[in-house]
């Protein structure tokens, strides 16, 4: 399981911690599946780009 700081409109990830980025897109690259759940929180908050 991994979480992010924020979603963009076009369902992109963000991350405040750059180093996040970089863990979080081996743990996606290593899943056989994911699956997405947030609540409207995320949606209000601006990050940089995070994991695919």
């Amino acid at each position: 399981m991994i979480g992010c700081s924020a979603l963009e409109r076009d369902d992109d990830l963000l991350e405040f911690d750059i180093q996040e980025v970089s863990v979080s897109d081996e743990i996606l690259d290593q899943s056989r599946k994911t699956f997405l759940t947030a609540d409207h929180t995320k949606s209000s908050l601006r990050a940089i780009p995070g994991p695919r």
